[in-house]
């Protein structure tokens, strides 16, 4: 494995200079969110590669904080990926929950709506279901980030041109094919508006051109990991899952959000989120955590060559904020190959385990390469009250990962830029600085 270049990341944090363009002069901007990603998931995936991935090797790297508004005087409150996407997103400080309105519970412009007031094309390519609190903080103005109905009606007055996810359950009544208790056919709204609504990476391949809404899952898309395996049942009260090998990747996503977007002649704003990061994160588990930042790390590297081609685009990498605590290595060890070996997310590997409980060896030994649990190993499933949290304190150690918590944590973030205008996101700076760098660098007014 060649290491060259670790140092990129500990270094480029003084690269303010570089790529320098005035601004005004970016025509496109394409914002890559990595929800919960932080410097570990980021060095990880470099380990994992054996090379640093494209969101490392940017030529401009900045540090950014993320808390949200205090709740307390003497308490620093650590951010929620709503507060933290209204930050980026409307250039404000607001409590964790909240959807583009601030403190008050007033809605606060967006940089996509100010991108698209400007007369640019606009998009949202996520994993998670589009109303997610990400991908809303973009494009909805509400109290809570639960009000997944409320969220998808909102898109029909912000309108981005392209929104590309999971969610069919948000669009669609129960009874059809969703589980909206309102009774809207709220997709067959956004075709009279005219977009073309599509639910499979087939049916998306088919659009050149004009609005699009793609719905490819009831809500979440499959894990990157677990896209191989047979499908599970769809939970309760939802449309039955779209096959994975019928969902598109997030790189199809970008490719085809990029492909219409980039027919606009004032340029697009596009926001594009690898969702699922944040949730390996959550579970601690590491087998999902690399692998939706390799995917991630996929649609960057598209990004990027884009820019490249188009020369009036700019590209920046970040995350709302970093999950779970992640620190590598134990012992003065990283088997990162051990890791990689893993074929299944540790939450796949609880269900079988729980469908079959008479034998805990046996998806151990199909997609973690053990060919039988200890009696310790035993003990911890038997100890724990979810068996996913047993998999992974089982499996954590092995992989070399030691993880603080199952929350966020107020960690600074790396972000990193290239393309024009990039040298407006050097140094070190708030997370809500980001919208008004961007318009800057499109030159557009803001807020």
């Amino acid at each position: 494995m060649n290491h060259a270049g670790t140092a990129l990341l500990t270094t480029c944090f003084v690269a303010i200079g570089i790529g320098t363009a005035a601004a005004g002069e970016a025509r496109s901007v394409i914002l890559l969110i990595g929800d919960g990603m932080g410097l570990s998931q980021r060095t990880l995936a470099y380990y994992a590669l054996g090379h640093q991935p494209s969101m490392n090797a940017m030529p401009v790297v900045g540090l950014m904080s993320t808390e949200p508004a205090p709740s307390k005087s003497d308490v620093i409150d650590v951010t929620d990926s709503a507060a933290a996407g209204t930050a980026m997103a409307c250039g404000v400080k607001t409590y964790n929950e909240a959807i583009g309105v601030d403190l008050k519970r007033r809605p606060v412009k967006t940089i996509l709506e100010a991108a698209k007031a400007a007369g640019k094309a606009t998009g949202l390519v996520v994993t998670s279901q589009v109303v997610h609190a990400t991908p809303a903080a973009f494009a909805a103005h509400e109290e809570s980030r639960d009000s997944y109905d409320a969220i998808a009606v909102d898109y029909l007055t912000s309108q981005p041109d392209v929104i590309l996810g999971g969610g069919t359950d948000y669009f669609y009544p129960e009874g059809a094919g969703g589980a909206r208790k309102d009774g809207r056919k709220l997709a067959e709204e956004f075709i009279d508006l005219g977009y073309t609504v599509v639910r499979t990476k087939e049916q998306l391949a088919s659009i050149h051109a004009g609005r699009v809404l793609g719905l490819f899952a009831g809500k979440a898309l499959t894990p990157v990991l677990d896209r191989n395996l047979p499908p599970t049942d769809a939970p309760a009260g939802s449309e039955p899952l779209i096959p994975a090998d019928r969902q598109p990747t997030l790189l199809e996503m970008t490719q085809k959000a990029l492909q219409v977007l980039s027919q606009d002649r004032e340029g697009f704003f596009l926001m594009v989120e690898g969702s699922q990061i944040d949730w390996g994160g959550h579970a601690n588990d590491a087998s999902y955590l690399i692998h939706e930042t390799l995917a991630f790390d996929e649609a960057v590297a598209e990004a990027r060559d884009f820019a490249a081609r188009d020369e009036n685009t700019l590209v920046i990498v970040l995350a709302d904020h970093e999950t779970g605590g992640l620190a590598l290595g134990r012992g003065y060890e990283l088997p990162v190959q051990k890791l990689l070996a893993v074929k299944a997310t540790f939450g796949r590997i609880a269900d079988e385990l729980e469908a079959n409980p008479n034998d805990l060896d046996a998806p151990f030994r199909a997609y973690a390469h053990l060919d039988s649990l200890t009696g310790d190993d035993r003990a911890t499933l038997t100890a724990t009250k979810k068996l996913s949290e047993g998999v992974a304190k089982i499996l954590n150690p092995r992989v070399g990962l030691i993880w603080a918590s199952r929350d966020h944590s107020a960690t600074l973030i790396p972000v990193t830029a290239d393309g024009v205008g990039a040298n407006l996101f050097g140094g070190t700076y708030d997370n809500t600085h980001i919208p008004g760098k961007i318009a800057r660098a499109l030159g557009i007014e803001f807020p």
